[in-house]
């Protein structure tokens, strides 16, 4: 039988570095927090926070606690029970993107503004191909008033797929779409058993966790559903030019995103993202693809494999 190799970027050792790095990060530079609930609470379990800038230097025994409580092991629902996945271990799950905003004609190649009924048919062929997991909203109805557009988003996924549905939090208060979930499958109680709805969240790089996101993730740790918190530092930009700086800063950005969903709700189902990439000096465009692209999202899955007690990686 053929033998595939394993490509280890980074060995024991130096995750071992990038883990205490990370620390001393958060305990000693800290990040902030732009919300005043997350400040209070923050501050009443141990954090640092300075009220002016709002900066919170959170101690290494927080974050590890926080690392300790989140689920190893993440029930990521659909509508029909046989459409449910497993969020653990080694197990690679494949699910849509998200996002787009111009959609091109497959017959014509005509190039033109996404619309809500792009969402429903995109989201009717990830319905039926057998080897996506979990739907997203690959296109953005902006037929719609655009406070709205995550409304209806979720409503024409919710129509047209029976697996575990994932929306992107564009800042849009969630508590919507925690209720429009909860109907599908008889309230909040109904949720809390079978988590069909999961929330991808950014933080924003540098070291910085926006007010209406923090919002939005404390709702949903609230509600126990899955939280994919996944900042995009930007090397040379938005993060340090090197690999090795970028990683600690990413790592130190979705770890204290965690230190918070736990503090809110301990055991609430916290997933590790992982999307670093370096920026194009000549376009400023974020290098989706480049060569530093996978290594550094392989570098941070392997940190999280080894030093997050094996919380699922997106």
């Amino acid at each position: 039988m053929p033998r595939f190799g394993k490509f280890d970027p980074v060995s024991r050792d130096e995750t071992e570095r990038i883990h205490h790095a990370t620390l001393g990060v958060l305990e000693r530079t800290g990040t902030k927090f732009d919300n005043e609930t997350a400040l209070r609470l923050l501050a009443d379990n141990g954090a640092e926070v300075d009220s002016r800038t709002r900066v919170v230097r959170i101690p290494q025994y927080l974050v590890e606690e926080s690392i300790r409580k989140a689920q190893t092991s993440i029930l990521f629902a659909g509508r029909n029970a046989r459409r449910d996945i497993r969020l653990d271990g080694k197990r690679v799950r494949y699910g849509a993107g998200g996002g787009a905003i111009n959609r091109i004609d497959p017959v014509s190649s005509e190039i033109r503004s996404a619309c809500k009924k792009d969402v429903a048919d995109a989201c009717k062929l990830v319905d039926y191909l057998p080897n996506v997991d979990f739907a997203m909203s690959l296109f953005c109805s902006r037929d719609v008033p655009e406070k709205l557009v995550s409304l209806h988003d979720l409503d024409a996924i919710l129509h047209n797929t029976e697996k575990p549905v994932m929306i992107v939090d564009y800042g849009t208060d969630v508590k919507y779409m925690i209720d429009m979930a909860a109907a599908v499958v008889g309230g909040r109680e109904g949720l809390r058993r079978r988590p069909i709805l999961g929330m991808f969240s950014e933080p924003i790089s540098p070291l910085t966790h926006g007010r209406e996101h923090v919002n939005n993730i404390m709702k949903f740790a609230k509600a126990m559903l899955p939280v994919v918190y996944i900042s995009s530092p930007l090397m040379g930009a938005s993060s340090p030019a090197s690999i090795a700086g970028t990683v600690v800063q990413f790592n130190a950005e979705t770890l204290s995103g965690n230190v918070l969903i736990q503090l809110v709700s301990p055991g609430a189902p916290y997933i590790y993202g992982a999307d670093a990439t370096v920026m194009d000096m000549r376009s400023g465009v974020f290098s989706l693809g480049a060569p530093e692209w996978m290594i550094t999202n392989l570098i941070l899955a392997e940190a999280c494999a080894n030093f997050s007690t094996g919380c699922p990686v997106l």
